[in-house]
């Protein structure tokens, strides 16, 4: 009994020094990202199912609550006014949480464009971060899959990831097109953080404006006299 009870004490040591690394880590990311006042970017090995290209991937920090920057990932309708990147978005459908989103992107300096037409599955939590994911339907590409992963770090401040990956079939250096897709996860996340900051800022403002004065209770309509004799009288 003594025993099983000192093993139960160290696994949950175990399990509580895990998770103080964990959010340890998660406290080191999101200073370092505060303080660069930037993206980083960075690439990842594409799996699941494996791909020739390296998925292209940057992270930002916003200085905005969490619930403000997941509204505007998730308003998937309005990406071409919200996301350079993105020439032509449209909500094709929306249902429990899963969308079917197309979207155009010219590459190659407007020499041509690619479209796709994605399923958007239903954000997936783990813990207090979100993953949202977004793989092709159809399309003009060979492949295209993006992620969305956000993480609250406070009330009022939010870690933005978004990885990228699209095969385009076309002639172009596997490294130009990795260098690409980086550069336009950097994009997005930059636009996403700057309108997630006006949007909280502008939420500020209303929340510290003075109350409106009280409305005034409406004027009462006085008798008119006429000489000594009011109306009111003569009725």
């Amino acid at each position: 009994m003594v025993r099983r009870a000192a093993l139960a004490l160290f696994a949950a040591v175990l399990v509580s020094a895990a998770s103080g690394s964990a959010r340890a880590d998660a406290d080191a990311e999101a200073k370092d990202l505060e303080a660069r006042h930037y993206a980083v970017r960075y690439a990842l090995r594409t799996v699941d199912p494996p791909s020739r290209i390296d998925t292209g991937g940057a992270a930002v920090f916003v200085t905005a609550p969490y619930a403000t920057v997941r509204k505007l990932v998730t308003d998937y309708r309005r990406y071409e006014k919200l996301i350079p990147v993105f020439e032509q978005s449209r909500l094709l459908s929306r249902k429990g949480g899963a969308a079917e989103v197309y979207l155009q992107v010219p590459v190659m300096h407007g020499a041509a464009t690619i479209w796709a037409v994605a399923r958007v599955a239903p954000p997936i939590k783990d813990g207090t971060s979100e993953t949202i994911a977004a793989r092709m339907v159809k399309g003009n590409v060979s492949d295209f899959r993006a992620v969305w992963r956000l993480r609250p770090v406070d009330a009022t401040h939010t870690i933005l990831k978004l990885e990228l990956l699209v095969d385009p079939d076309l002639p172009a250096p596997k490294s130009l097109i990795e260098y690409e897709l980086k550069s336009a996860a950097d994009r997005a996340v930059c636009a996403m953080r700057d309108h997630a900051e006006e949007q909280a800022r502008a939420d500020s403002s209303v929340a510290a404006a003075p109350p409106a004065p009280p409305t005034p209770p409406p004027a009462t309509t006085e008798a008119r006299t006429d000489g000594n004799k009011s109306d009111v009288a003569r009725q």
